[in-house]
């Protein structure tokens, strides 16, 4: 969501027309992209910018969570690695990303 959400405008830089596709903007240029393989890039991406974030903040989540077991089934679901072996959850979640992409229709 970080890509469409209207407090951020500098990362808008994906958008979706209905008879031709995912457009990107890179470069200060718009291109076209598979709508799969930006799905498959953007899990990626993510998965590891919120990977980091809570290894960055691993204490401070640990000591609200006290929980290891729901600690570590949250750190495995945060893993591109992870997500890409259990084929259900990663297909829904590939699902999930493309439906949001086409929900922001460019005219």
């Amino acid at each position: 969501m970080k890509h469409f959400n209207e407090k951020y405008p500098e990362n808008h830089n994906i958008k979706y027309e209905r008879n031709r596709g995912c457009i990107i903007r890179e470069n200060y240029k718009w291109k076209y992209t598979n709508i799969d393989y930006l799905s498959n890039d953007l899990l990626n991406k993510n998965s590891n910018e919120l990977r980091s974030y809570c290894n960055k903040e691993k204490d401070k989540i640990e000591n609200e969570i006290r929980n290891l077991e729901l600690i570590d089934f949250i750190y495995s679901r945060l893993s591109y690695l992870d997500l890409s072996m259990d084929k259900n959850i990663f297909k829904n979640i590939k699902i999930e990303i493309k439906n949001i992409i086409k929900s922001t229709l460019f005219n």
